[in-house]
């Protein structure tokens, strides 16, 4: 429910602990009020940010994300607040790449005693990163045909700022982890900004295997 600063040379602590909802301090909202936990830290390579995710597991629930305005972790922050819905957005799961922020989650309904389904979203990097309050957010809620066979993606996150996936290239995700396969899955997410009602999941309901993973 909280993160620290520290100096990489000292091991000082800069900063902290915080509890992970102060970065909205401010803001409004449930991402000011509720500290449900699970915050997630990540660094874009190419922009040299700071990359800071929180979800709220209380009605209304929210993704919140706080992208810091330098390289410096202890500095401002671009506070966003992404609505998901009315059933709760367990699991967060993120992937940075040069066209997107990816995100997954295990949607559960209200009392959290019922898996639903796996949502996939995708968020418009370029206008976060300049703290445009118009930047969007893409979801795919994907309840594999009632069967429930999809779920825990984890996507793809970009390893090495000299060595970027080719232009247009979709974010790939691996699954899932809860059938009876035992298997790993691949999932393809095109996340399209300009014409959102273009963009796809393909790989759901387990149509995607990847050949040769022991079981």
């Amino acid at each position: 429910i909280s993160y620290a600063v520290f100096d990489k040379a000292t091991g000082d602590v800069l900063a902290g602990p915080i509890l992970g909802n102060a970065l909205w301090s401010g803001f409004g909202g449930t991402c000011e009020s509720s500290n449900s936990g699970d915050p997630i830290v990540q660094w874009d390579k190419l922009a040299h940010r700071w990359v800071m995710t929180q979800p709220v597991f209380a009605s209304p629930y929210m993704t919140c994300i706080a992208i810091s305005t330098t390289a410096d972790a202890t500095g401002s922050y671009y506070r966003y607040a992404f609505p998901q819905g009315t059933n709760v957005p367990d699991y967060p799961k993120w992937g940075l790449m040069p066209d997107a922020y990816y995100q997954s989650q295990n949607i559960f309904n209200s009392s959290g005693t019922a898996y639903l389904g796996v949502n996939v979203c995708a968020y418009e990097r370029a206008k976060l990163l300049t703290g445009d309050a118009s930047a969007q957010q893409i979801c795919i809620f994907d309840n594999s045909s009632g069967t429930l066979f999809d779920d825990s993606m984890l996507p793809a996150d970009l390893d090495s700022a000299s060595n970027l996936p080719a232009g247009g290239q979709d974010e790939v995700l691996l699954g899932s982890i809860d059938n009876t396969t035992h298997g790993v899955f691949e999932y393809l997410f095109h996340a399209d900004f300009t014409t959102p009602a273009n963009s796809t999941l393909t790989g759901v309901n387990g149509s995607m295997p990847i050949a040769a993973v022991a079981a």
